[in-house]
C-alpha cells in the first residue's frame, strides 16, 4: 500500500517537473520551498539533496535513519515511522504545532496543528524528500476554522489569491509550513553532507 501511494506521488512529481523543467529543477535541487504546488489536486513538496558521497548508499541510509531517530522517535505519540532497508527509504507520518505569532490576539497565542506524510529515500547519489497529505487544524483564536483543513484548500498560491476574511490566516499558515519544511530539509542535508550542503 505504501509503495502504491509512493508510486502515485512520484508520478505526480514527474508530471510537475515535465511542466516546469529547468525552473522546477533549480528549485528542487538548489533552493528552499517558496510555495506549495498542487499536482493533480494534491499539494506535494519535493526536495532533492545531492550527496557528497554518492556511492556510499548504505552509509547515507544509516545517516538518514539516525536523523529520523533524532527528529521523530522522541515523540512517538505524534509520529509513526516505517523503514524499508531494501529500498533505502523511510516513511513518516507526523504531527507538529506551528506557532503563528503575527496572528496573536491579546494574550492568546495563535497556532495550528499540522499533520503530514513524509517519504524519504536514497537513490542514485541523491536523497529525495517528499511531503504530502498535509492538513491543518487552527486553535484558540479562530473558532470558525476549527475543522480539519487540507493544504489544497487553504495554503496554495491559488487559494491565497482569495481576498476574503481568512487571507491573513492562510498567508501565515503557509509561511509557517514553508519555514518548518525548509528547516527540516536543511537539517537533513547537514546530517547527510556536513555543514556545507545545498
Amino acid at each position: 500500500m505504501i509503495m502504491n501511494k509512493l508510486s502515485k506521488i512520484i508520478l505526480a512529481i514527474v508530471l510537475v517537473l515535465t511542466a516546469y523543467t529547468a525552473q522546477a529543477q533549480d528549485l528542487i535541487q538548489n533552493n528552499g520551498f517558496k510555495n506549495i504546488p498542487v499536482s493533480q489536486g494534491k499539494a506535494i513538496l519535493m526536495k532533492e539533496i545531492l550527496l557528497n558521497s554518492p556511492n556510499e548508499t548504505n552509509g547515507n541510509y544509516d545517516k538518514l535513519k539516525n536523523w529520523i531517530k533524532q527528529n521523530y522517535t522522541t515523540d512517538l505519540i505524534n509520529s509513526s515511522i516505517k523503514y524499508n532497508a531494501s529500498e533505502y527509504s523511510v516513511y513518516v507520518k507526523s504531527k507538529v504545532e506551528l506557532l503563528l505569532p503575527l496572528l496573536n490576539v491579546n494574550q492568546e497565542s495563535a497556532k495550528a496543528t499540522m499533520n503530514y506524510y513524509m517519504s524519504v529515500f536514497i537513490e542514485k547519489g541523491k536523497c529525495v524528500v517528499i511531503f504530502s497529505d498535509i492538513t491543518y487544524k487552527l486553535h484558540n483564536t479562530y473558532p470558525s476554522l476549527t475543522k480539519k483543513l487540507r493544504a489544497e484548500e487553504f495554503v496554495t498560491d491559488e487559494v491565497l489569491r482569495y481576498n476574503d476574511e481568512y487571507k491573513q490566516q492562510r498567508t501565515e499558515v503557509q509561511r509557517g509550513t514553508l519555514y518548518y519544511f525548509n528547516n527540516l530539509v536543511q537539517g537533513l542535508g547537514k546530517t547527510l553532507n556536513g555543514a556545507a550542503n545545498n
